[in-house]
């Protein structure tokens, strides 16, 4: 049972993590610092982070949205969701994305947070998906790896690569693009 103080603490150095990630890149995150900055004892951040891996998986998980819950029981329905909940404009999030894109080919600490982060936050995608073919609105047997590179790539192109909202028109042109994407595969 996590104690409040504990809590308390844990809230702090991911509060403070996240400003390091910021200010000053990936790499700068270390134990050391985090307890320099933030005033948690570095046995107490240990404590919470056995691995320099498992404090970054868990600092950017802290500094991103979460998807939207999926399951509406309609694989439309479902991707309209997900494309819905992409942010309109939210710098920080497209910083830290080039940070750790960065971060992650020099470092395997930071690609493990990161492959541990994406299998996290795409793990609504896969149950989508999944669905979908348990309902028959796609294919059996799909690479569903693929299918959520499908869902995800226009998402990531609009929103991180050319710096463009998904709303509106667009929305819907997207999950069209999609879908058809999707119901594609064999």
């Amino acid at each position: 049972m996590t104690r409040p103080r504990s809590t308390a603490a844990r809230q702090i150095a991911l509060g403070h993590a996240a400003a390091v990630v910021l200010e000053e890149g990936v790499s700068a995150l270390t134990f050391e610092g985090l307890a320099r900055v933030s005033g948690v004892a570095k046995t107490t951040l240990y404590r919470h982070w056995p691995t320099r891996a498992e404090l970054l998986r868990d600092t950017l998980n802290s500094m991103v949205e979460e998807l939207p819950t999926l399951g509406t029981g309609s694989l439309r329905t479902d991707v309209h969701a997900l494309v819905a909940a992409v942010p309109t404009n939210d710098d920080d999030e497209r910083r830290l994305f080039f940070l750790l894109m960065e971060a992650a080919m020099r470092d395997p600490a930071v690609r493990e947070a990161r492959d541990a982060m994406i299998a996290e936050r795409t793990q609504p995608i896969r149950d989508m998906v999944e669905a979908a073919m348990a309902r028959g609105e796609l294919h059996a047997g799909i690479d569903v790896d693929l299918a959520i590179d499908l869902v995800m790539g226009p998402m990531v192109a609009r929103h991180l690569v050319r710096l463009l909202p998904i709303s509106g028109a667009i929305t819907d042109q997207v999950v069209d693009a999609t879908i058809a994407a999707l119901q594609s595969l064999r």
